[in-house]
């Protein structure tokens, strides 16, 4: 019988280059080149302002973690429970409706006319129902 090596470590992505991913590369590469088009566009004393913010979130997109998962799939998961339709299961529906049952003649329900127990099945009952609580 041949030994197949069975891949350990499924749930972690490969490093591309050093340390990060090639989703953490993309993000800081994605950042990096917007703020070489802001470098070129907009005059060095203004550059600063939005440089750190735009910084800050491409570095969130690409390292922060929340619950163990990528912010942008953290913030997608977020907003499709924003948008989804909730539906409260405590909640009765206003009008269910009941299975319908076939129609019976009135000469096949047999009404019950004697409500008497005997003793002895009384005895049986409650022997039951005494048995039943024990358990």
């Amino acid at each position: 019988m041949p030994a197949y090596n069975v891949p350990q470590f499924i749930d972690v992505e490969d490093k591309i280059v050093g340390p990060l991913t090639w989703k953490q590369l993309a993000w800081t590469a994605s950042g990096v080149g917007m703020l070489v088009l802001l470098w070129n566009f907009v005059p060095p004393p203004i550059f600063y302002f939005p440089a750190f913010p735009i910084a800050a979130i491409f570095l969130a997109f690409a390292f922060y973690k929340p619950q163990g998962l990528t912010l942008a799939s953290f913030i997608f998961y977020g907003i499709m429970y924003a948008f989804r339709p909730k539906q409260a299961l405590w909640e009765r529906p206003l009008f269910q409706s009941l299975p319908t049952r076939p129609k019976q003649n009135e000469e096949s329900i047999k009404p019950i006319t004697d409500k008497r127990l005997s003793p002895d099945t009384l005895r049986d009952l409650a022997g039951s129902l005494d048995s039943y609580r024990q358990k």
